[in-house]
């Protein structure tokens, strides 16, 4: 017997974005606070966190194409904050100078 709660998987459709945001911002900036970091690993990091917001994106788009619910427009909104957050997150990373002393 498999007990499945609706409302859990539906606040995670909604919130699955803004997690994705979350570790991104967490990670890079640990990252860079742990020492020298080096520009690949954060680039990386963010074009994972960015096609993960793509198709989380591409997911709720299609969902919402079907149904119209409230919930879909919120995941979709979700995932649209999330993909410009990662983005704006991203911008004084791109623009920090990488390892020099003072």
């Amino acid at each position: 017997m498999q007990n499945r709660d609706p409302l859990f998987a539906s606040v995670m459709r909604v919130c699955a974005p803004l997690l994705v945001w979350a570790a991104h911002f967490f990670f890079c900036y640990a990252y860079i606070a742990a020492g020298c970091a080096s520009g690949m690993v954060l680039g990386v990091t963010t074009a994972l966190a960015l096609s993960a917001c793509c198709g989380l994106l591409w997911l709720s788009w299609r969902g919402r194409i079907g149904k119209g619910s409230l919930l879909d427009l919120g995941a979709f909104l979700a995932s649209v904050l999330s993909f410009i957050a990662i983005t704006w997150s991203t911008l004084p990373l791109i623009f920090m100078a990488s390892c020099q002393p003072f």
